[in-house]
């Protein structure tokens, strides 16, 4: 655009110290990667984990929730067409396709 004034481009610095207070950055909390690693991967334990294949490792607290929730709540049958057990067969395929 003619006469528009060229906008420069932040620095990396410059990035995070204009976010706004209490935004986290990347993996944020002052937390180490290998601490998150740790927590979230546990099961990456003393491996080499190459992603290329296009499988996906879920953190440790998600796997968790899903579990917690599947354990915590009756559902019905999945294959009914019954209006309660839609909730089931909804959570199925999200934790399916997640």
């Amino acid at each position: 655009m003619a006469g528009a004034p060229r906008r420069e481009r932040l620095s990396f610095r410059a990035f995070r110290a204009a976010r706004p207070a209490g935004c986290e950055y990347g993996y944020g909390h002052g937390e180490r990667l290998s601490a998150l690693r740790e927590r979230e991967f546990p099961r990456l334990r003393g491996i080499t984990y190459l992603d290329h294949a296009g499988s996906a490792l879920f953190p440790e607290s998600l796997l968790k929730a899903f579990t917690d929730d599947l354990r915590n709540n009756v559902y019905g049958n999945p294959h009914s067409q019954n209006i309660s057990s839609k909730l089931t067969y909804d959570t199925i395929e999200h934790v399916r396709y997640r």
